[in-house]
């Protein structure tokens, strides 16, 4: 067992213990503990994302990444992960359909990188919000997808990336400065945190309309 699944078991482990000791709590203390309790989590939660502006699962804010017709009644969330070999198969399924599609749906794309499985997904992520800063999200989202297989198995997969910058003609010195941004790191834990908020533990993960698929 490898170091990275033995920390997510003791994780999972701690949770579990966490979450009983709770139940424990609330029996012996009645209501008026549990209360405490819940506030305390609450305060521990809001904490954690202070700062960030979390989107909900069934709308869109200024810092979401979309495309689609904007004022269709139709809007598709989308939960993904660049170094996911299942989301390149959805990535591949949304474009084949996406000529048909693209005047009915409003999709929005958001990343929930597995780290524990993919450890260049939140790299990739940051090059994409970072081309986005240029109006190249789209075109950045693609080149990752379609070359996944080439940079998934490098140690620093970096160089590649800058290659696919330097393709889409992006400004090398402004993709460094967002690269470093704090205000992209945060955009991509709000996108993080917005999906645990609905549930999503894997990817690619679907909403329509709030609904999960």
């Amino acid at each position: 067992m490898n170091k990275q699944k033995r920390e997510h078991q003791e994780r999972v482990k701690a949770q579990k213990q966490a979450a009983a000791a709770r139940n424990k709590t609330l029996i012996k203390y009645g209501l008026w503990a549990g209360v405490v309790v819940l506030a305390l989590l609450l305060i521990l939660s809001f904490t954690q994302n202070m700062g960030l502006n979390i989107p909900a699962n069934n709308e869109v804010i200024s810092t979401d990444q979309t495309k689609g017709f904007k004022k269709s009644p139709v809007l598709l969330v989308e939960y993904s992960d660049f170094q996911c070999p299942a989301c390149l198969t959805q990535h591949r399924t949304i474009r084949a359909a996406w000529k048909d599609i693209r005047r009915k749906v409003h999709l929005v794309y958001r990343h929930f990188p597995l780290t524990n499985i993919h450890p260049h997904a939140t790299l990739a992520a940051h090059y994409a919000e970072a081309a986005g800063r240029q109006d190249k999200f789209w075109e950045m989202h693609d080149q990752l997808f379609d070359n996944q297989a080439t940079w998934a198995k490098l140690d620093d997969p970096s160089a590649t990336f800058d290659g696919y910058a330097k393709t889409l003609k992006l400004d090398m010195a402004k993709l460094e400065t967002d690269l470093a941004s704090a205000e992209l790191k945060d955009k991509i834990k709000a996108d993080i945190a917005s999906g645990r908020d609905a549930g999503v533990t894997g990817t690619p993960t679907l909403f329509i309309n709030g609904e999960r698929l």
